[in-house]
């Protein structure tokens, strides 16, 4: 759609390489949605979001190497 604002605005026709060169330029970053995974246990993951929280709590605060270590 930046294509369209561009052409319109502008008079400028351009690849599409080139729009991303430029948006590039001016700090934009393509982004793309995460996959939703439909098919996943409600209940599992509540018990992982419990055990997750109850590492961080009782961490030495270093989560990180607490909830690997595991």
């Amino acid at each position: 759609m930046v294509h369209l604002v561009i052409e319109k605005r502008f008079g400028l026709t351009l690849c599409r390489s080139s729009y991303l060169n430029y948006l590039h330029r001016l700090g934009f970053v393509l982004k793309r949605p995460k996959k939703r995974l439909l098919k996943a246990d409600a209940e599992a993951q509540g018990a992982f979001i419990i055990a997750y929280a109850g590492l961080r709590h009782r961490g030495s605060g270093n989560w990180r190497q607490d909830f690997l270590r595991r």
